[in-house]
């Protein structure tokens, strides 16, 4: 299963980077604002919020934090989330 696990986020990574090069090259040559579509900032927050809450359930861990600290960071990560969505984008997330 381990083994399975990182053939998974090895190709995740692969797949991100691929992406990421594609972008900047994309940039250079096109040389002005990509015009990204609504579905691809739902991706791409999506994929940075998954990154985000990966790292943050390793410092949960390594601080043995009990489940209602974890909570409340988790709250306040979404809601800091929400406001640079907001103040940057103009986007406000559905409350579901």
């Amino acid at each position: 299963m381990e083994e399975l696990k990182k053939l998974m986020i090895e190709s995740i990574e692969n797949v991100l980077m691929t992406v990421d090069t594609q972008m900047m090259q994309n940039f250079i040559i096109i040389g002005k604002k990509p015009d990204f579509t609504k579905n691809t900032m739902v991706a791409a927050t999506n994929i940075f919020a998954s990154v985000v809450f990966d790292k943050m359930i390793e410092i949960q861990d390594d601080e043995n934090m009990d489940d209602e600290d974890r909570i409340k960071m988790t709250e306040k990560f979404v809601q800091d989330l929400d406001k640079l969505l907001f103040t940057y984008c103009g986007i406000k997330r559905e409350e579901n």
